[in-house]
């Protein structure tokens, strides 16, 4: 005995309706995930610009211990005057000296909506003795466009440089 299916040729596929509804969920559901999003991208962004200012600290750090004929020092540039405007300048720029002059190696921006936040170091800059020890401790606080901020502190003696979510006491 043969049994036979019976089949209606029309369940194969989704109506139009049923594709609406599964694509307005979607859309709600990435409404309600894009600002959760915003936020953990802007904090990952803060987490890579510390993390590069870490890498120039340590950088000039090594290059003062490997040339101790001349100097290298991190700037920190807050405001600068642009045709005799004073302008909002959030940079970083790296120094070296040789015989008496003054070299500028690299400069990098903050990115938008960055800021510095709690500058602490003398004169705004970073430099270290032939031994790699700074001359001035301190940290700096970098702040981003969701307020979220990360400290990086360079510790006096060690000049160890470290990434923080608190500052030093």
């Amino acid at each position: 005995m043969r049994y036979h299916r019976f089949t209606d040729r029309n369940t194969h596929g989704f109506t139009l309706t049923e594709l609406a509804v599964v694509l307005a969920l979607f859309g709600i559901a990435a409404m309600l995930a894009w600002p959760r999003m915003n936020g953990i991208l802007a904090d990952l962004y803060l987490r890579q610009t510390a993390n590069q200012l870490v890498r120039d600290i340590r950088f000039v750090q090594q290059q003062a211990m490997n040339n101790p004929s001349g100097g290298w020092k991190i700037l920190f540039v807050t405001s600068q005057v642009i045709n005799g405007q004073h302008t909002n300048v959030q940079k970083w720029s790296i120094y070296r000296f040789e015989n008496g002059m003054s070299q500028t190696q690299n400069t990098r921006q903050l990115p938008a909506g960055f800021s510095y936040f709690g500058l602490t170091l003398n004169n705004k800059e970073i430099r270290f003795t032939e031994l790699g020890v700074p001359t001035s401790a301190g940290y700096v606080g970098i702040r981003n466009s969701l307020g979220h901020t990360l400290y990086v502190i360079v510790a006096l003696v060690t000049g160890k440089v470290r990434i923080d979510t608190e500052p030093p006491e």
